[in-house]
């Protein structure tokens, strides 16, 4: 199972690189691949682990001094990605979705 994750973060460069790396210690422990500039596949093993994953962005979201907005799309299995990326990219966004 995967998911789409995709966030925008106000504030200077810097604000935003401590909130983003919130972000990262949250999806750390899953595989994950950041598909574009602001948008990662995540794999999760269960509903429970999107939640969990959920709770924690908002948390970042509600406690951080910059504004944080994402989206979250619900849990998909399997399926396939189509657009335009190079090569290495499909092979990391296909690991994670088949």
């Amino acid at each position: 199972m995967h998911f789409l994750l995709t966030y925008g973060i106000g504030g200077t460069k810097e604000q935003q690189a401590v909130v983003l790396n919130s972000i990262n210690a949250t999806i750390k422990p899953h595989q994950h691949c950041l598909a574009l500039a602001s948008t990662f596949i995540v794999r999760v093993d269960s509903q429970s682990d999107w939640e969990t994953i959920k709770s924690a962005l908002e948390s970042i979201a509600k406690t951080s001094p910059v504004p944080l907005n994402f989206i979250m799309t619900p849990l998909m299995h399997g399926g396939k990605y189509d657009g335009w990326m190079p090569q290495p990219a499909w092979q990391n966004i296909n690991t994670l979705t088949q």
